[in-house]
């Protein structure tokens, strides 16, 4: 399995490794793990702007983080934690 990290140097931005947005387990596993940093109280919100590179409105991984309650903004692709 490849590894899924978000590159905090250049947050927000979001490197798969390129594993296939279309694998429903490797995708809901990473998605999974992106919203634990909020729903766990270590991040207030996460906004993704960028996949691989390519804005996230455009990435095959918007549909994936939309079903995952990411809303979306001006920034990008946003999940905000309860307060």
């Amino acid at each position: 399995m490849r590894r899924q990290w978000v590159d905090w140097r250049s947050f927000p931005v979001l490197a798969t490794g390129r594993p296939d947005a279309d694998d429903r387990d490797v995708a809901g596993a990473a998605v999974a793990g992106l919203a634990t940093l909020v729903t766990s109280g270590r991040q207030r919100d996460l906004v993704i702007r960028k996949v691989d590179g390519l804005p996230v409105a455009e990435s095959p991984w918007r549909s994936r983080l939309l079903e995952a309650g990411f809303v979306a903004g001006y920034r990008g692709l946003t999940l905000r934690g309860s307060r």
